[in-house]
């Protein structure tokens, strides 16, 4: 049988159109279809889009996000990424954010891949550049040492992946961590507003934040630090004071994203109820785009301080001081995302007024 299975493209310019990392389930089950014997194709259209009135197949699958779903090993002109390969150990996550979809799709208990199972496959991709794209890659340490202690054996020394702050309590991990080649993590810190946290339900303060901040950038662990801007406790002022936090801690790279209510979320349940939500144009639901109207503030401002504050944090400028500086991988991922930036405002062409001061 041939399958075909589709990846839609994203609809906005963003990390992923510019480092490739493909959703890892058509990639996993187009494997799987492979192994039992059948002709499988995938296709990411971010990275090579077929000519749909030539495509036969027997059965074809669309996976998408939800920014996705309005355009919907084995990646039909796929090429290893010369910066990260994505591997996925685990699902599910038992803190249930307000406004994270995991626990929605894959439930609130964690399912983990043996450690064996995982070494297998690292051992089958034949880099040592990896991202582990589990939301907590730490979730279950004694799992976690004997991973990292393969990758120390193998001299897999570049690699990043996601944490929870309380991965930084763990001093003995952190520093295995860093022994076995850890170069960044990609920490969901949400908000510096403790207000914010607790309506997130993140568990989590902002001492903690700092915290393992530190400890990350003492083992010279990069930090991409993830925040999401927009609850009912934010103002146009907590923006900026995030942009503040972010250079005066000098996390490396971050992601401002706006607050989305993703389906089945209880942000979303809650902004439907309150007849908030202004648009259900699912394009637009990718974090970078304001779908309904916050408190504080305006749906306009809370898009145009966002964007102001991520053209000031990865403008030219900085980036360039970085290069001289020597800091080589902080100032080509600053140009990345001024790059990223600067195409968001080109493809929202409406919104130029978005940089005028």
């Amino acid at each position: 049988m041939k399958i075909v299975l589709i990846e839609p493209r994203a609809t906005e310019a963003n990390i992923y159109s510019k480092l490739h990392m493909p959703l890892l389930g058509p990639v996993y089950l187009g494997t799987i279809l492979k192994n039992r014997g059948h002709q499988v194709e995938i296709y990411n259209e971010d990275i090579f889009r077929p000519d749909y009135a030539r495509l036969e197949a027997d059965v074809i699958g669309v996976s998408v996000l939800t920014s996705t779903a309005k355009r919907g090993s084995l990646i039909k002109g796929y090429k290893p990424s010369s910066l990260l390969t994505p591997i996925s150990t685990s699902r599910g996550c038992p803190f249930d954010c307000s406004f994270c979809s995991v626990t929605k799709m894959f439930g609130r208990k964690y399912r983990f891949r043996s450690a064996e199972n995982v070494i297998e496959e690292i051992s089958s991709r034949n880099t040592n550049q990896l991202f582990f794209c589990d939301d907590n890659f730490t979730a279950s340490p004694q799992r976690t040492h004997r991973l990292l202690g393969f990758m120390l054996k193998n001299k897999i020394k570049n690699w990043a992946c996601q944490v929870r702050c309380d991965a930084a309590k763990d001093n003995a991990l952190l520093n295995l961590m860093a022994q076995a080649g850890c170069k960044v993590v990609c920490v969901g810190f949400e908000s510096i507003n403790q207000k914010s946290l607790k309506a997130y339900q993140k568990n989590q303060t902002l001492e903690e934040i700092i915290h393992a901040i530190r400890s990350f950038h003492q083992r010279k662990i990069k930090i991409h630090g993830m925040f999401v801007l927009g609850s009912d406790n934010d103002s146009a002022k907590t923006v900026w004071e995030t942009l503040k936090f972010a250079i005066k801690q000098k996390i490396d790279t971050i992601q401002m994203s706006i607050l989305t209510p993703f389906p089945g979320t209880k942000v979303q349940k809650d902004l439907e109820t309150e007849k908030r939500i202004f648009t259900r144009d699912w394009s637009l639901y990718d974090g970078q785009h304001i779908v309904f109207n916050p408190k504080l503030m305006s749906a306009r401002d809370l898009q145009v301080h966002i964007v102001r504050a991520y053209a000031k944090f990865y403008s030219l400028s900085r980036s360039f001081s970085l290069l001289f500086k020597l800091h080589f991988r902080n100032a080509a991922f600053r140009f990345m995302g001024h790059s990223i930036v600067k195409g968001w405002i080109e493809r929202n062409h409406k919104m130029q007024w978005l940089l005028q001061p």
